[in-house]
């Protein structure tokens, strides 16, 4: 009775912030939720079920993203919290909003959760959701300001993982020398991506045989300005040509991810390729903005 009256509250604070126009639903439902039912996310997660948690510093929507946009082009029905909303209450709120209260199957007729979360929020709330895989993207010091030096971060998420089963699938990547200390700390599946010869690399140095040692690698990388990139996608024996519409290198390290995750959930990788042609970015990233003319 607890988690209906929950949901029932938070769906209330949804319909009224959006009617009066003070908000858009994405934390204050779950805010309010949790102080009734704090064990709201893990009972209505477990729904769910398959979920995938992403977190880094940089990266975590567009990977969301492209996921998603995977596994709608292979017919799964998928929830996320798409508005950016990556601290509990807005894990909440994303599930409140998906709850059918009418529907016979517990309410969420979803096949896979797809969940971005804050840096510091994946310590508390990743164990909530119990995922098949995770994904750690990055770790850079633009974060100092809110949770200190990257060490910390590290440490707590070492920490996480040990609380998390050893069957989790574990995608972290290999140019980042800070993430692959995460490695060592876990006893389960521990895959890497990268990219070759274009490379963004973290703030040591990473030795040439962990380099080499990639579970899914970008090769024969071609930046095209503003128009995106190309590269050849490889993994195991699979290699694809990528054309990707996003401009940058660091979204080549965000659809490897994408990707990596697509495998590990047993997509159809090379019937996926395509559908890129058809991906727009998430709000706010990569925007082209028609300023019209301007005359001197």
């Amino acid at each position: 009775m607890r988690l209906l009256l929950a949901i029932l509250i938070g769906k209330l604070i949804a319909y009224f912030t959006r009617l009066f126009k003070i908000g858009g639903g994405s934390a204050a439902p779950g805010l309010y939720a949790l102080s009734i039912e704090p064990n709201l996310v893990e009972k209505l997660a477990s729904k769910i079920p398959i979920n995938v948690v992403i977190t880094g510093t940089n990266g975590k929507t567009t990977t969301a993203k492209m996921l998603a946009h995977f596994a709608k082009a292979s017919g799964l029905k998928v929830i996320r919290n798409h508005t950016g909303s990556n601290l509990e209450r807005g894990i909440a709120s994303t599930l409140i909003h998906g709850v059918n209260l009418i529907h016979t199957r517990g309410g969420l007729d979803r096949h896979l959760g797809i969940w971005e979360l804050d840096e510091a929020a994946f310590n508390t709330v990743s164990p909530k959701l119990k995922p098949e895989v995770v994904v750690f993207l990055n770790v850079f010091r633009d974060q100092l300001d809110r949770y200190g030096e990257i060490n910390t971060v590290l440490k707590k998420w070492q920490e996480t993982l040990k609380r998390l089963p050893a069957e989790t699938k574990i995608l972290v990547n290999g140019d980042d020398t800070n993430i692959l200390k995460l490695v060592s700390g876990f006893k389960g599946n521990i895959q890497k991506f990268g990219v070759k010869d274009f490379k963004i690399l973290g703030e040591g140095i990473i030795h040439k045989k962990e380099q080499e040692n990639f579970d899914f690698e970008a090769k024969n990388v071609k930046l095209n300005g503003l128009n995106g990139s190309v590269f050849q996608l490889k993994i195991e024996n699979l290699k694809l040509k990528i054309d990707l519409p996003l401009p940058g290198l660091y979204h080549i390290y965000d659809a490897l991810a994408a990707f990596a995750c697509a495998y590990n959930l047993g997509l159809p990788i090379h019937r996926l390729t395509d559908t890129l042609t058809h991906y727009t970015p998430a709000f706010g990233r990569v925007e082209k903005l028609d300023f019209g003319y301007i005359f001197l």
